[in-house]
């Protein structure tokens, strides 16, 4: 897989061992959040995964979770709604995947689902597994007194503020919205700076609002009622399912034979298929 990353002249992924360590949450885990996610923009900014420190996460996000790291996001419906992600990582060879729950409470929901994914990347960067094979399951706030194996509010604390400051970085904020000199004290303006952010940014109202309160542009009094306002005026999020992607290495292994870097002997090969199996694209090679 790495030989066909520099072939193609793609950013190979990141080593996580290299470029990030699993370590217990700071004193202060919402402080250790945000710092770790702003780190993280930056890093995929030197390795050019994203345009600028401060520019939005692309869509879909798993694509980048699949090529910035190397780790699948499977996309499957569980048997329980309540549980909206699982993370596992293997301690010793450190290999990992995410799971996406596509029959969770708003699963199916684009901008939710980002949420959820940007919660994984913290504990797929930064948490230690406590047994062999570390398991993260993330459940819907409404069930997080019967949610089996957490691992800690601390854990828990530090992931939202990773997500929040990853999805809404606060120096990007500064640039769209400019610094916030004083708190919205009222309805409309509040709206506003939330409405501008999000559009930019793809994210739920909800991170929105509170990730606003918690860098100092809004007032905590109007987070409810920024929430049900947008809600009456902004239609509802799509819930189609998912459409199908392609997986990393047959994404590169169709770039590889497009570009007559490989033939299609080598292509059956690295998919792991025989010599009398069709290859899952149209090609001539």
């Amino acid at each position: 897989m790495e030989g066909l990353e520099e072939r193609l002249g793609r950013p190979a992924p990141l080593k996580r061992v290299h470029w990030f360590r699993e370590a217990p949450v700071g004193h202060n885990a919402s402080a250790d959040g945000y710092a770790r996610a702003w780190r993280l923009r930056d890093i995929l900014h030197q390795k050019n995964f994203l345009d600028s420190p401060t520019s939005p996460l692309p869509d879909p996000l798993e694509t980048l979770v699949e090529e910035a790291f190397g780790v699948p996001a499977i996309e499957k419906p569980l048997h329980s709604p309540s549980v909206l992600a699982v993370t596992v990582k293997d301690r010793a060879s450190g290999l990992a995947a995410i799971l996406l729950n596509t029959a969770a409470k708003g699963g199916l929901q684009p901008l939710r689902r980002r949420v959820d994914l940007a919660h994984e990347i913290c504990l797929l960067l930064f948490d230690e597994p406590r047994d062999d094979i570390g398991l993260w399951i993330d459940v819907a706030e409404d069930q997080e007194e019967d949610a089996p194996r957490r691992q800690g509010d601390a854990v828990e604390k530090r992931a939202r503020a990773f997500a929040a400051e990853l999805l809404l970085p606060k120096l990007g904020l500064h640039r769209l919205l400019g610094r916030p000199q004083v708190r919205a004290r009222e309805l409309k303006p509040a709206v506003e700076l939330v409405q501008r952010a999000r559009e930019h940014y793809g994210t739920t109202i909800e991170l929105t609002s509170y990730h606003l309160y918690n860098v100092g542009y809004i007032e905590r009094y109007l987070l409810e009622e920024i929430v049900a306002e947008i809600q009456k005026t902004v239609p509802l999020l799509s819930h189609a399912a998912p459409s199908a992607r392609e997986a990393l290495l047959s994404r590169r292994v169709r770039e590889a034979l497009s570009a007559g870097l490989i033939s299609a002997m080598r292509a059956r090969e690295l998919l792991e298929l025989s010599a009398w199996d069709e290859l899952p694209w149209n090609t001539t090679r």
